[in-house]
């Protein structure tokens, strides 16, 4: 055994991936990477690529460190413009690291550049380069570690497209990559990488085989020979072994049986599958069934049976099904429709071995004999005649192409649990008003009877009728890729429904009141998208992504961003703005961390958390901003007296600078940009993370005004008060603020300041008193909410994690105490520390 054996095979790390995939997202994102990626997933290599797995910008470097630990091989894309990110850098020195510690297996693969280019850092490797020196002067290690990493890579040999076609460099890549994971174990199976037309069925396979159910499940295909049937049982295998406690893939059934005392090899090799270890001793059938009646009944197993021949070889292997521990899955291939058995049966129709389902005049009554018919598979199929008789008993029809405008009158769905028809000619889901039966309701014995899953992408739907509604069992809805308008207003009415899939319903615009147990909620490149009503549980499980929806500006009850000439006048006035004509004039380039887009536009004011911000350029802190400094980014004061002891609010200004050569790039969007605000009396703190941020020109500066409401009795006289920002990327050069006292305030500013939102709700409380101000970031809410579920008691602050306790609610920087007009902006030796009402002055330490 090689070295490098030896240390993967002896690592402690948990393999959570087959490969992590590192690349220059602006590159190759949406082009060769995403080609690799589907490639190595359909081949059943389990592949993180940041894109799917991680949120962006939530401790980066901790999260892909550790999917780097738990991966088992690294692949790395270099392309003209890798180098030019820091985040990609990053990644590859602590591949490196890990490679250099442990024999970690890395794939480097070098896409329109040249090893030696990367080796010697030439071409656009050496202007990267420059710009790195200049922008990191002062932490040239980290540069020189990156030079380092680079060379140690380059070395490495790894694959180099030149002259090649594309399809055929990734098909070399995959199987180079199986083969190396192929050393390290023997778990999965080898499928040709480019397998065209099977990814459909595989997705109604992995649907089924991830349905959370803890019956023992049995899926037959079956189909004539030479159609598939192993390869897409393969795949699904690659792609969800890993998921069960133990698994088995018994091919070729038919002509292993045949052969002397060939049950009693195929019962030993299940065993040894299943208990990870060889299995000698089985010497006949009946003790076969006795040792794996025993080991299945204790593991939650995945086991496909290839090419079962007749009953005999099927009973000889399993036996019966209630042998099996909950949540067990069995699928079967075969060309014999009599052994189809009680579960979901998969048919496959075939141009050659049944050329008629693709004819235009296949009737309806060709189904009318299909008793037992529970699971139908079309795909691009045209049918004639009436669809009452069509099968009634089908649990899960999937009908790719699906050909009428809409579902007929006489169509029976009272039995299914899936209606997938994407990629039809449906405009109106059915016509006129239709009574759908909700048989989840209706007193029906089994729970499989409930209409748990639709699935109408790229159907050309412009309309959903509010009768879907009804079905209060539906689970799951996907409507991505149709013309979509709107969606009804009952939507909340769907109260089982989990998942809502919207990505490139490019003529949505609003998205209405959605149910209370969404779980994953998908609305990416919806173009058109502007408002959402709610975003339930988005601070406890709600997965949710708004990729390229530029125009999303309201949440309601959360968050809305609007112009500044729309802005509440008193608001802005108590704020510090009075000649807003000059400011909403001009256009400001906005990052939004929601939507991952940038968009210029006029002035915008964002309301969320119960704080207003505006971003704008200028060159100077605006006027009566009392506490201020320069070049540092921490204030501490104590709340002077005032003839009116209540404090209601706090303004904050940043003045921030772009660093040069720095673009928005994929690490910049996702940055996290932080105001910190403690009340170190009480014990109180505030950490607010906007969803937007301005991007400073390279001749024009930036402003980042604030304004935080305090509740009742969170901000009194004599209180001492830390304030601190963090921007990542962007230089501070001014920092300042300013208490905003009860009288300063009219009573029509009043309510609007405090608008639908509040900085101390539970939904943002991470601990007693600590409060993480963030929309955008809902996923650290999340984990801090499953770690209050299984321990209450993690509400207190000292069991919070040291990393995050740090990260979000620790001030950084040094700090300092000061006053405008107490010559703080003077290079004299002296500072001036402001404390109640007077100015002191202390000599500056050496």
């Amino acid at each position: 055994m090689s070295t490098e054996q030896q240390n993967a095979s002896s690592s402690s790390y948990r393999c959570t991936y087959d490969a992590f995939l590192s690349f220059r997202g602006t590159d190759t994102r949406k082009g060769f990477t995403d080609h690799l990626y589907s490639a190595l997933e359909l081949a059943g290599i389990h592949t993180f690529r940041d894109d799917d797995e991680i949120e962006r910008g939530a401790n980066i470097e901790h999260e892909l460190q550790t999917a780097i630990q738990e991966s088992r091989v690294s692949i790395i894309v270099f392309s003209k413009d890798y180098a030019s990110s820091r985040w990609c850098l990053n990644e590859l020195a602590i591949i490196m690291e890990r490679k250099r510690t442990d024999g970690h297996m890395v794939m480097p693969v070098f896409y329109d550049v040249e090893p030696s280019d990367v080796r010697k850092q030439m071409g656009g490797f050496a202007e990267s380069f420059t710009r790195h020196e200049e922008r990191f002067k002062d932490e040239i290690d980290k540069v020189e570690e990156w030079r380092r990493a680079l060379r140690d890579v380059a070395d490495l040999g790894g694959m180099v497209l030149r002259d090649r076609y594309e399809s055929q460099f990734i098909q070399d890549i995959v199987e180079a990559i199986g083969n190396k994971l192929d050393y390290m174990t023997n778990s999965r199976l080898r499928v040709d990488p480019y397998v065209i037309g099977r990814g459909y069925y595989v997705e109604s396979l992995n649907m089924w085989l991830e349905d959370g159910s803890n019956d023992v499940g049995v899926a037959v295909i079956h189909g004539m020979g030479g159609i598939g049937k192993a390869t897409i049982a393969k795949i699904a295998y690659n792609q969800n072994f890993y998921k069960f406690q133990a698994s088995s893939f018994l091919s070729d059934i038919r002509e292993t049986s045949r052969q002397a005392n060939g049950f009693v090899h195929l019962q030993r090799n299940l065993l040894s599958d299943i208990q990870k270890r060889k299995m000698n001793k089985v010497y006949n059938l009946d003790e076969g069934i006795v040792k794996i009646k025993r080991v299945v009944r204790c593991k939650r197993v995945l086991i496909v049976l290839d090419d079962v021949d007749n009953s005999e070889q099927f009973n000889a292997i399993l036996g019966m099904r209630d042998w099996f521990h909950p949540g067990s899955k069995i699928i079967i291939t075969t060309r014999h429709e009599h052994l189809t058995i009680k579960g979901l049966m998969l048919n496959f129709p075939s141009t050659k071995s049944s050329p008629i389902l693709n004819e235009e005049g296949f009737e309806t009554k060709a189904f009318t004999e299909m008793l037992n018919l529970e699971l139908l598979l079309l795909d691009n199929v045209k049918l004639s005649g009436s669809y009452e008789d069509f099968p009634k008993n089908l649990i899960w029809l999937s009908w790719r192409g699906f050909s009428l405008k809409s579902i007929p009158a006489n169509f029976c769905l009272e039995n299914l649990v899936v209606l997938d028809l994407r990629k039809s000619s449906l405009q109106h889901v059915w016509k006129g008003t239709r009574v759908l039966v909700d048989v989840g309701m209706a007193g029906k014995d089994s729970s499989i009877n409930e209409f748990l899953s639709g699935n109408l992408s790229y159907c050309n739907v412009s309309e959903v009728p509010n009768d879907l509604c009804t079905l209060s069992s539906l689970k799951h809805l996907n409507l991505i890729g149709n013309p979509i308008l709107c969606l009804p207003q009952k939507m909340k009415s769907l109260i089982m429904l989990e998942t809502l899939l919207l990505d490139n319903c490019t003529n949505l615009e609003i998205i209405p009141e959605l149910p209370p147990r969404l779980k994953r909620l998908e609305a990416k490149y919806c173009t058109s998208l502007k408002r959402l009503t709610n975003l339930p549980n988005l601070f406890r499980s709600l997965e949710s992504l708004f990729w390229g929806c530029e125009h999303l500006v309201e949440v309601e009850s959360m968050l809305n961003i609007k112009p500044l000439r729309s802005a509440d006048i008193e608001m802005t006035r108590y704020m510090g703005l009075f000649n807003l004509k000059s400011i909403s004039s001009t256009d400001v380039e906005m990052i939004n961390y929601l939507t991952f887009t940038t968009r210029k536009a006029p002035v915008q004011v964002l309301y969320e958390c119960g704080i207003y911000s505006i971003f704008f350029h200028g060159s100077k802190i605006p006027d009566g901003f009392s506490f201020t400094t320069r070049y540092r980014s921490v204030l501490s004061v104590i709340a002077p007296s005032h003839p009116n002891p209540k404090i209601r609010g706090l303004n904050s200004c940043v003045l921030y600078a772009r660093e040069p050569g720095l673009v928005i790039d994929d690490y910049l969007v996702s940055a996290m940009h932080l105001i910190k605000v403690s009340n170190q009396t009480k014990g109180l703190m505030w950490t607010y993370s906007p969803v937007t941020v301005g991007f400073p020109t390279e001749k024009e500066d930036m402003l980042w005004l604030s304004h935080f409401r305090f509740g009742n009795n969170e901000l009194d006289y004599g209180d001492e008060i830390r304030v601190s920002v963090e921007m990542h990327d962007f230089r501070i050069k001014e920092f300042g603020i300013q208490l905003v006292y009860e009288r300063e305030r009219s009573s029509s500013s009043q309510n609007n300041v405090a608008g639908d939102g509040s900085m101390s709700t539970s939904e943002y409380q991470m601990w007693t008193g600590k409060y993480f101000l963030s929309n955008h970031r809902h996923r650290t809410h999340q984990a801090q909410f499953r770690k209050r579920q299984e321990n209450p008691a993690h509400i207190e602050f000292s069991f919070g994690p040291e990393r995050l306790g740090h990260k979000l609610f620790k001030a950084q920087g040094p700090l300092e105490i000061i006053g405008r007009g107490c010559s703080a902006d003077s290079p004299s030796a002296y500072r001036n520390l402001f404390w109640g009402n007077k100015c002191f002055s202390y000599n500056k330490p050496d």
